[in-house]
């Protein structure tokens, strides 16, 4: 089954970050996105046809650039 939301991810500064590959895994799906120089760090957000917005993470570190979503599918 794929994973039929939607997914965002936000710099924890004020800029909506795009995402540059999604990727299956055996365990879910894998985000990666680029880095901004000026993050400190970056939320995770899901959203269902069902659901409205949701932060499923917060990334304390500004340079990493991707997440595994071990619950989409």
């Amino acid at each position: 089954h794929l994973f039929q939301g939607k997914i965002i991810v936000h710099p924890v500064y004020p800029l909506k970050q795009k995402i540059s590959k999604i990727c299956k895994t055996s365990s879910g799906l894998k985000i990666y996105w680029s880095t901004q120089k000026k993050a400190s760090g970056y939320q995770i957000y899901r959203k269902t046809k069902n659901s409205s917005w949701k932060k499923i993470k917060t990334i304390s570190n500004g340079k990493t650039a991707s997440f595994e979503d071990r619950r989409a599918k």
